[in-house]
């Protein structure tokens, strides 16, 4: 069985002479990492971070390549998408500055892989400035095409714009041209994003003890913003105009996608309620669940749901991922506890879920 992990996490070492993206690699293997006004840390002591029950992690592989393939055989896992820290990296930067950063980025990215002793293992994600669409769009098509990345990613919001408004239509176009999957991965507790959904209410916008103290953030921040994300795209319309769309969302699992969708199916009801039939005269076109074939979710084995969409929608929207190398990650059991989630499964839908959805919308 060919397993493809699609939610991992890297930093750029390479490519970036010349740009504002200043990462510093530390002797034991931490790195701080600089952009736009904003600094990320990962310098945990002697390079480990310690895990309750867990092996410690040790924060080279994520920028040694070749040390995490160790990682990844220990695992099992044949293929890795890799993704920064933060997929809002570039979002608060100027524009032109951050449009000539995310392509010496990705040209970063793709001479990682290269250069490591089994390139095939991974597969790099392009990362954009969204704040820039036109120039997102082009990005999107050179390293798709020139650079052979076979997705790319985006954050749930652009320092707080709605994915779906028409500005960032131009990028959307492109994609739906390119029929290339978009990644779109929320953040955690990272400097770069600054929007999050109820942030002042979570503790998040002025990091308050609360936030600190028990992750709320981590708990409702990533599945609030992909419930924005979603019901947004749907309702605006943007799928009717660009029917070729394919996302991933990444980092909140999938257990909130079916009270999100019945929400939705209800409020196509609601909504005619209000305001009468009419209410249909705009988008969408169709409701709800009959856009489901657009959404896709990279699941932990820590999700109880997984059974239960399985159940109600089939295997096909749901992709293995490990979150590696952050601390929350179930390494070096992700695939054992996804095989433990899934067992009730047949052995054709276990092979969709731990790899063959990933090929199929990959193109690998």
């Amino acid at each position: 069985m060919h397993i493809i992990d699609v939610d991992s996490h890297f930093i750029v070492n390479k490519g970036l002479d010349g740009s504002p993206l200043r990462i510093e690699i530390l002797p034991d293997g931490g790195h701080l990492i600089e952009f736009s006004r904003a600094q990320l840390d990962i310098a945990p002591p002697q390079g480990k971070v310690p895990r309750s029950g867990k092996p410690a992690l040790d924060v080279r592989t994520y920028w040694d390549l070749d040390r995490r393939l160790d990682d990844l055989d220990r695992e099992g896992i044949n293929q890795q998408v890799l993704i920064f820290h933060t997929s809002h990296l570039f979002y608060g930067a100027d524009a032109q500055v951050a449009v000539q950063t995310a392509r010496k980025f990705n040209d970063g990215v793709a001479e990682m892989i290269s250069g490591c002793r089994d390139p095939g293992r991974y597969l790099g994600a392009v990362h954009l400035p969204l704040q820039d669409p036109q120039a997102a769009a082009d990005e999107a098509e050179r390293a798709i095409k020139e650079l052979h990345m076979p997705a790319v990613v985006i954050g749930t919001n652009v320092q707080g714009k709605n994915l779906d408004l028409p500005e960032f239509w131009p990028f959307f176009a492109r994609m739906d041209d390119l029929q290339a999957p978009i990644i779109v991965h929320s953040d955690g507790l990272s400097p770069f994003q600054t929007h999050i959904a109820a942030g002042e209410r979570l503790g998040w916008t002025e990091r308050s003890p609360f936030a600190g103290d028990y992750p709320v953030w981590w708990m409702l921040g990533h599945p609030f913003e992909h419930m924005i994300a979603i019901a947004r795209i749907i309702y605006s319309g943007l799928l009717d105009r660009y029917p070729n769309l394919r996302f991933i969302f990444e980092e909140g699992n999938v257990g909130y996608a079916i009270y999100l969708f019945d929400r939705l199916e209800s409020g196509w009801e609601f909504g005619e309620q209000l305001f009468g039939p009419r209410v249909h005269l705009k988008p969408p076109k169709k409701r709800p669940l009959e856009y489901l074939e657009h959404f896709h979710w990279a699941v932990e084995s820590e999700d109880s749901m997984i059974g239960e969409v399985i159940k109600r929608w089939g295997a096909d929207r749901i992709l293995f991922s490990t979150d590696y190398p952050h601390p929350d990650s179930p390494w070096p059991d992700s695939v054992k506890e996804m095989r433990e989630a899934i067992t009730f499964c047949s052995a054709e839908d276990q092979a969709k879920v731990l790899g063959g959805n990933a090929a199929r919308l990959l193109g690998v």
